[in-house]
């Protein structure tokens, strides 16, 4: 018997070089009027050197979205 659990949407991390250094690039997706919208973030990597700095960062912003949205929970 297969158990399903519920999982929501993180977002995707990842780090692109700049001229002075890098930074961190978080992309997820936004439902709104039936619509999907890509949503990008950029975090300093001065402020955030790792990605698990970046993690916390917008861990507050993504369980908010996760809750507005029934969209965001998938059965796996």
């Amino acid at each position: 018997m297969k158990t399903n659990r519920t999982r929501y949407q993180q977002g995707s991390i990842a780090r692109v070089e700049r001229a002075t250094g890098f930074a961190w690039k978080v992309r997820f997706s936004e439902y709104r009027d039936g619509k999907r919208w890509q949503k990008t973030m950029t975090f300093s990597g001065d402020q955030y050197p790792t990605e698990t700095s970046v993690r916390k960062a917008i861990e507050h912003p993504v369980s908010m979205q996760n809750s507005e949205s029934g969209r965001a929970k998938v059965d796996a």
